[in-house]
């Protein structure tokens, strides 16, 4: 029997338990809350009830002296059934059938009437308990059939089922590990483990973190501190129980801090732990994803349209209207531009080229275009996702009217606002995404209408601002924008060195490679590219021919390798322009893939290295535009890490002074702690070690031939020296006085016979703590008057 294994304890509701137990349940309740947010259909009271369950029953079995392995066989047996009939609602017919059951047995064993009675409500419960369990298990069976089968695909019954069982063995073993192992990391890791792929997956928010991080810390400190209590009580330490309430306040307030701090100071962030989830499951969401989706767990890139698609990666013309290489001339779109202050003649006269981008992707592989991690941002009609910019950039507005259905939004340059609603999917900038309003790397945008009007920013800068800006980006900028895949032929970067060999500015080697590119021939009618060739290798060496996708991914390979910040993007040409109606006609064959180079200062301009396009043409001089207001949306995002101190100065600060109170009063605890925890010679020894070293610091370091208490005699007459004459005298003196109590302890905890007594070992040890501060007053006083003799 269980009950004869129970270990006796009469603390199972105290103090310690009731804390211990509460934080397990606000850490296993901030996973059931995460995953019940991040998959469809689970209920968050189920999950809470199952934790619940299992976290109740492996504590009581954790208090027994059962091995573990017998344990674990007891919760996972147990498990499955509890959860089968919570799912399956069966409760009820349960309970009915075993009461009707229970008076049939009574009356056939104790009374005469036997079978008599009416059993209507015996069958009718057994029935529905049946129906319940074969509708239960036939969904099950369907949805494993499925995965066996190669086409996962999502059930509800079953999706809660496995949810269950889930959050039922992470539940039990964080109750077993943390009762029987007082090991919290370790009995939380698979709970947060859990819930940390699954938004890594989902890209889902990561507000379920904060509580957990809380209170896994918290339960850390709570546990060590117990921990010490025993230690001490096992040696016949005496020490202050009344300060017990005092400590776990301070755990909680220092925990508690931290964790604030991670939620609004930017440098310290708790993402990092989902993007490194990220950056483990993305690569592989285009073979899992059907299976990630018959879990219900599903990325939050339903509502991005075709985005979804895009953010999986692939070559660029697999996400235009006319897939492939095989273009008609087939109406896609008109554009007209209504703002009168800028014609299309205008545009063309100042050299402006006109591109309508819809994506860019910044990661390269080696054969296909994916981007990095995004976050969806949605804004109401007119809501300005940019600001419009000064200098070079100029303000359009544009209208869109697209011959069939559309979901990316198209426009030139930057987008600032769409008389609609809209959303923009932002590629994650640690530092900026979680501060600014601009996320501040754009990837696409989506809206639902057929026609739109969007106002976005253009630059037009010539050749010469393009030469004068400097080779200086912001880390985000350089990490991104100038990474390659590892298998990049050694040729391929020959070659764009040799290229670049004698222009001597960022703009002259992308217009070298540019140019070199352009030389080469113009094709359509290709076959796909070999799996096993990088492209822009097979494209230069092999093929020396190709359409925009081979003419752009080559160029970008070519800028990063000689440290050019580039991207490739997505879009349309300009099209015809239509006179009479003041429109550009875009038709299917106008589907391009094009580059962009970062300059600092100015943000991404527009390279043209296809030969079947014009090359472009821009002004020699600068050319004066009419004043506008704020920066454009990537410009501030790389001053917030080129300028000395951000817009949100009042980050850093309260990061900084939040650092300044909460580390010192860390350390200053721990330190108590250490010491409490020592032997008590052990626990002398070191503190007077720390006063020959402070010795040293003053002026006054021990002498090889020096006695501890000849040591202490010098250097109490030091302290008197360099406090005399200041306002600090009367306090200073007194440290001293500790300096030779402490030198008296440590000689008779030496050479003495007999232990330390409990109330001298206390004693010492609030010496210590006075004595401490003094001798940095001390310190300050010495180097003050050193300062000033020199």
């Amino acid at each position: 029997m269980i009950s004869e294994h129970i270990q006796p304890s009469n603390k199972f509701l105290s103090q310690h338990t009731f804390l211990t137990f509460s934080l397990l349940i606000l850490a296993l309740g901030s996973v059931a809350f995460g995953i019940s947010y991040l998959v469809r259909g689970l209920q968050f009271d189920l999950l809470m009830l199952i934790l619940l369950a299992a976290l109740l029953f492996s504590w009581l079995l954790a208090r027994t002296k059962l091995r573990g392995s017998v344990a674990g066989l007891l919760l996972i047996a147990l498990g499955a059934p509890l959860i089968f009939i919570w799912v399956g609602d069966l409760w009820g017919p349960l309970i009915t059938w075993l009461r009707t059951s229970n008076g049939i047995i009574w009356r056939v064993l104790f009374s005469s009437g036997g079978l008599s009675a009416d059993t209507s409500a015996y069958w009718a419960s057994l029935s529905e308990i049946k129906l319940r369990s074969i509708t239960l298990l036939a969904d099950l069976d369907l949805w494993l059939r499925s995965i066996i089968a190669g086409q996962p695909v999502y059930t509800y019954d079953a999706i809660t089922l496995i949810w269950g069982y889930m959050i039922w063995l992470v539940s039990a073993w964080a109750g077993w590990f943390q009762r029987r192992k007082e090991e919290p990391f370790k009995a939380i890791f698979p709970a947060g483990s859990l819930l940390a792929v699954s938004l890594g997956y989902t890209y889902g928010a990561t507000t379920a973190l904060f509580p957990l991080i809380f209170a896994v810390l918290t339960l850390s400190g709570l546990t060590f501190y117990l921990k010490r209590e025993r230690s001490w009580k096992t040696r016949s330490m005496d020490y202050p129980e009344e300060e017990r309430s005092e400590n776990i306040l301070l755990i909680f307030g220092i925990t508690l801090g931290f964790v604030v701090a991670a939620a609004l100071i930017p440098r310290i962030s708790i993402r990092w732990v989902v993007e490194t989830i990220q950056e483990w499951v993305q690569p592989q969401v285009e073979q899992i994803d059907p299976l990630f989706d018959s879990f219900g767990l599903k990325q939050d890139l339903t509502s991005l349209g075709s985005m979804g698609t895009a953010i999986e990666g692939g070559l660029p013309r697999e996400h235009l209207i006319g897939s492939g290489p095989e273009l008609s001339d087939q109406i896609v779109m008109s554009v007209q531009l209504a703002d009168s202050s800028s014609s299309a003649e205008e545009l063309l006269n100042l050299a402006v080229p006109l591109y309508w981008r819809g994506l860019t992707y910044d990661r390269y592989t080696g054969h296909v275009w994916q981007s990095s991690d995004v976050v969806l941002r949605t804004y109401q009609a007119e809501e300005q996702a940019n600001q419009p910019a000064d200098k070079i950039y100029r303000t359009l507005v544009q209208d869109f009217r697209f011959v069939d259905s559309n979901d990316f939004i198209y426009a030139a340059g930057e987008i600032v606002s769409l008389d609609t609603n809209f959303k923009i999917a932002w590629r994650i900038v640690p530092g900026i995404t979680e501060t600014l309003k601009t996320p501040g790397d754009f990837f696409a945008g989506s809206q639902t209408k057929s026609a739109y009007r969007v106002e976005s920013m253009i630059p037009v800068v010539s050749e010469a601002e393009l030469r004068a800006t400097q080779d200086l980006y912001p880390s985000w900028i350089s990490e991104r924008y100038l990474a390659l895949p590892d298998h990049l032929p050694q040729r391929v970067i020959d070659l764009a060195r040799e290229l670049t060999r004698n222009s001597p500015t960022s703009f002259d080697k992308a217009l070298a490679i540019e140019t070199y590119l352009r030389t080469y021939k113009y094709e359509l009618n290709l076959p796909a590219p070999p799996e096993n060739r990088e492209l822009s290798d097979y494209f230069l060496f092999g093929l020396q021919k190709g359409y925009c996708d081979y003419y752009a991914t080559t160029m970008v390979v070519l800028a990063r390798a000689v440290g050019i910040p580039a991207r490739i993007a997505i879009g349309y040409t300009r099209g015809n322009y239509d006179t009479a109606n003041q429109q550009f006609i875009v038709a299917e064959d106008n589907a391009h893939s094009w580059v962009e180079i970062y300059f600092t200062g100015i943000g991404w301009i527009p390279f043209e290295p296809t030969a079947a396009q014009a090359a472009i043409e821009r002004p020699d001089r600068p050319v004066n535009l009419p004043p506008k207001m704020d920066l454009p949306l990537e410009l501030e995002a790389q001053d917030f890490f080129m300028d000395g101190l951000p817009g949100r100065w009042w980050y850093w600060l309260g990061g900084i002074l939040l650092a300044a109170v909460f580390l010192p009063l860390t350390w200053l605890y721990l330190d108590g702690w250490y010491m409490r925890w020592l032997a008590p010679s052990k626990m002398v020894t070191k503190l007077f070690q720390r006063l020959y070293r402070f010795g040293h610091w003053v002026g006054s370091p021990a002498m090889m031939a020096d006695t501890p208490s000849e040591f202490s005699t010098i250097l109490g007459a030091q302290i008197r020296a360099i406090s005399q004459d200041s306002r600090w005298e009367p306090y200073l003196q007194a440290a001293a006085d500790d300096v030779q109590g402490l030198s008296q302890t440590y000689v008779r905890s030496i050479y003495s016979s007999h232990p330390l007594p409990q109330d001298e070992i206390r004693q010492t040890i609030s010496s210590w703590q006075r004595l401490r501060y003094r001798l940095l007053l001390v310190k300050i006083l010495y180097m003050r008057r050193y300062r000033t003799r020199g």
